[in-house]
């Protein structure tokens, strides 16, 4: 059960907040849930998130055998009217293989952005063990997905750190967490932010295999 969301304060533009039960229906309708940012703007609370089907975090577990259920998961844009606790817009997007580590620009939190990037499974909705194996660019205006698939048994790892141009629309660099299954070995690679489909720009091979690791972030300096 969800019972904290993020709602306007007199503290701040955003704050953290307990909300009685009874103004929990919009969260409550939903399924499991992967929020990654919720901002207040013309006096609603915006929340974009990654819906499942079932809970996902059990799934990252016992390894070797991870991912072995079937259900999927999705992007979704909330629109939420807080006085009255209720949704008053819903946008789903198509792509549905179990995404996760959805992130966008760290200096775009709070504010209004069009594009974020996420790791999906290609395998997600067929039995067996399988692994984030997918880079998802997806564009919140035009719904367009942008995917780069990984070849066989070669995965990806971690919250892909997103680097964009300050001064160049459109243009950007992601880093991603490598692992060759073949050939035991690990290395970052770096992805043209806005054409992850392309494949990598660059590659930096590790000495030894490192654990796929989890969040991160580019603080822009």
């Amino acid at each position: 059960m969800i019972r904290r969301v993020l709602a306007p304060s007199p503290a701040g533009p955003l704050a953290s907040l307990w909300l009685p039960a009874q103004q929990l229906w919009f969260c409550l309708t939903l399924t499991y849930i992967h929020g990654w940012e919720a901002k207040e703007l013309a006096g609603r609370l915006v929340v974009d998130l990654v819906e499942y089907e079932r809970p996902l975090y059990p799934e990252y577990q016992v390894v070797p055998d991870l991912f072995t259920d079937t259900f999927r998961g999705h992007p979704v844009r909330l629109v939420v009217d807080p006085a009255a606790g209720v949704i008053v817009d819903r946008r789903d997007l198509a792509y549905d293989c179990s995404p996760d580590f959805p992130a966008h620009a760290l200096e775009v939190t709070g504010h209004p952005y069009r594009d974020f990037w996420m790791l999906g499974i290609s395998a997600a909705g067929r039995p067996g063990r399988k692994f984030f194996d997918q880079l998802v660019r997806v564009d919140w205006d035009t719904e367009c997905v942008d995917v780069y698939q990984a070849p066989p048994r070669h995965y990806l790892g971690g919250e892909p750190p997103v680097m964009l141009e300050p001064d160049r629309a459109g243009s950007g660099t992601i880093v991603c967490q490598s692992f060759d299954a073949e050939q035991t070995s690990a290395s970052f690679v770096a992805f043209d932010a806005f054409d992850v489909a392309a494949g990598p720009v660059a590659r930096v091979p590790l000495p030894a295999p490192l654990p796929l690791l989890f969040h991160s972030t580019f603080r822009p300096h």
